[in-house]
């Protein structure tokens, strides 16, 4: 028989000098802890604040509260079937590893509020499901990733869905914001927030990134060319990001001037037919295209101030903006194809593409 424990009380729990997990859910138990109620967690850093193991249930309700001071990984949802639901706050503080950790086969629902500061490792490390179901999630300075979704070996599937009202912010990350190599989407009335990333906003390095939503990357002041907001597979990885959301993709590069708001690498793929606004970074190369972009019928780009750089295959059905002034808003350098269908607006300047590469131009600005 499976065992529940409701915890009515608060409680403070935890040994610095511990070599076991603080709060161990074995198989098949349920840790329920009730509205109104604080568990509290200071342990050693070498070891677990929550480990939930196989089949284990660890769910916090609405206006109860989690917080761990110090640990290794704050919640280790470890063992098989396992979950975590958090309907209250969650607060992750001083954990020298990934300060939640999804094993394959496990899931994750918030619908409250999860705020992780300065873990170090990655903020969320899913190989598992993990959903945020109108919830908040603040990630804080992380040595390394805001989260990184890794593809579990298969049959596993990982998934991370960010839906209904969700939000997250992630800021000024050791490396990048968001690192998806598995099934990524960001629903229609979700929002995603990344600002300051040492390296990339968002790196997608496998899999399919869903845009139905609001993204907002902030680069930081000294990004680099190969740090850019987006980028989008390797030379050798393949990777889609779909951007459908006239809520949008909205990319400022920052103050550099090498900065890059979107890189579509060679194995890479962006289909647009929502909005995406870039500014800031390179004049030149802000959005640079090595692999497949293509702004679909009911897409809309607009640049202020900056182009596109196309050596790879751009094709455009929907709508261009810029306001670049050395030229036309797409650059086609010799190794790219520029195909446009349909609109655009270069305020004032009538060629749609210029450069040694292969332009085709069937409609007017």
């Amino acid at each position: 028989m499976s065992t529940v424990v409701n915890l009515d009380f608060d409680l403070d729990v935890g040994n610095p000098a511990s070599t076991d997990p603080a709060v161990v859910v074995n198989n098949g138990g349920t840790l329920n802890v009730l509205a109104g109620r604080t568990l509290i967690i200071d342990h050693s850093t070498t070891e677990n604040a929550v480990q939930l193991n196989a089949s284990a249930l660890l769910i916090v309700q609405a206006e109860a509260i989690l917080m761990v001071l110090q640990a290794n990984r704050g919640i280790n949802v470890a063992g098989a079937l396992s979950s975590f639901a958090n309907g209250g706050t969650v607060s992750l503080n001083g954990c020298s590893n990934h300060a939640i950790y999804l094993q394959p086969n496990t899931g994750l629902l918030n619908s409250g509020l999860i705020e992780i500061t300065s873990p170090g490792r990655n903020g969320i490390y899913n190989l598992g499901g993990f959903v945020n179901l109108g919830g908040d999630i603040n990630i804080t300075t992380p040595a390394q990733r805001g989260i990184q979704n890794v593809q579990a070996a298969a049959p596993d599937i990982t998934t991370f869905a960010n839906t209904g009202t969700g939000t997250i912010l992630i800021t000024g990350p050791g490396d990048d914001g968001i690192r998806s190599q598995a099934t990524f989407l960001n629903d229609t009335d979700a929002k995603i927030t990344v600002q300051e990333a040492t390296d990339d906003g968002i790196e997608l390095i496998g899999d399919v990134f869903t845009n139905n939503g609001t993204i907002n990357i902030d680069c930081r002041a000294g990004a680099l060319a190969s740090g850019p907001g987006l980028a989008v597979g390797t030379s050798s990885v393949a990777a889609t990001f779909i951007n459908t959301s006239n809520n949008s993709l909205n990319i400022n590069a920052g103050s550099s001037g090498s900065a890059r708001s979107i890189f579509v690498y060679g194995m890479g793929t962006l289909q647009n037919t929502g909005t995406i606004s870039s500014s800031g970074g390179s004049p030149t190369l802000n959005v640079f295209i090595q692999g497949i972009f293509s702004n679909a019928v009911g897409g809309t780009i607009n640049m202020d101030g900056v182009r596109i750089t196309n050596a790879g295959d751009f094709t455009n059905d929907g709508l261009i903006n810029s306001s670049y002034m050395g030229g036309p808003g797409v650059l086609t350098n010799s190794l790219g194809t520029t195909i446009n269908r349909a609109f655009y607006d270069y305020q004032g300047i009538s060629n749609f593409s210029n450069g040694a590469g292969a332009i085709t131009n069937q409609e007017t600005d």
